[in-house]
């Protein structure tokens, strides 16, 4: 069950969101249900979370490409239970959550509550939740690094409450990496990357109201 698609077997998922509650069993995610394949990027689900195991606020369980991405919802689940990912078995970049995670597992994460990477080149990195627990809840097998949360763990930084609410802090963490553009305005009070500078003036001007050379 997912707020935009519940199982995806390929293809992509690209500048897409989903905004309402979701409530389903297994698989119950925000955005996606079960990616068992193919890619999520620029991508976001705002919307509470509620399932029973593989629950998460972007994705229930995944097995694709994750990046770019974020989730602001609540998430509430028993096991393989995630703020942005319930359970994980691919690469996660450059993406983050802000909700809170309800749990009585173990395999309970503030970003993912299991990694499961069967493959050494594929890791989560670059990535960061706002929730008081920890980053993962059991790093079964594969690599986690660069990734920021409430607590150390191994590849992950833990840090103070406070340090989540400097969007500098975060920019640094996403870097050039995440495109600000993906942030709805209405999400300005949540942390987040700092939104880039606005461009340069180019110096070419428009006259309003010039003929546009088609034939009237």
């Amino acid at each position: 069950t997912g707020g935009l698609v519940g199982f995806q077997n390929s293809g992509s998922i690209t500048n897409s969101s989903a905004s309402g509650s979701v409530t389903g069993t297994e698989h119950t995610g925000g955005l996606v249900g079960y990616q068992q394949s193919g890619s999520i990027t620029q991508s976001y689900a705002t919307g509470n979370v509620e399932g029973t195991n593989y629950v998460g606020g972007i994705v229930g369980a995944n097995g694709g490409t994750l990046s770019n991405s974020y989730s602001t919802g609540n998430v509430k689940g028993n096991e393989q239970v995630g703020g942005a990912v319930g359970s994980n078995y691919s690469t996660i970049q450059n993406s983050y959550s802000t909700g809170e995670v309800t749990s009585e597992g173990t395999k309970v994460g503030g970003f993912v509550g299991e990694n499961y990477i069967y493959s050494t080149s594929k890791s989560i990195s670059n990535c960061y939740t706002t929730s008081d627990k920890d980053f993962y809840g059991v790093n079964t097998k594969g690599t986690i690094k660069d990734c920021h949360g409430a607590n150390d763990q191994t590849g992950v930084t833990g840090h103070e409450p406070e340090w989540f609410q400097d969007g500098n802090n975060l920019q640094e963490v996403l870097g050039d990496k995440f495109d600000c553009s993906v942030i709805p305005p209405d999400l300005v009070d949540n942390p987040r990357p700092v939104p880039p500078p606005p461009p340069e003036p180019t110096g070419i001007t428009f006259q309003i109201g010039a003929n546009s050379g088609a034939d009237n």
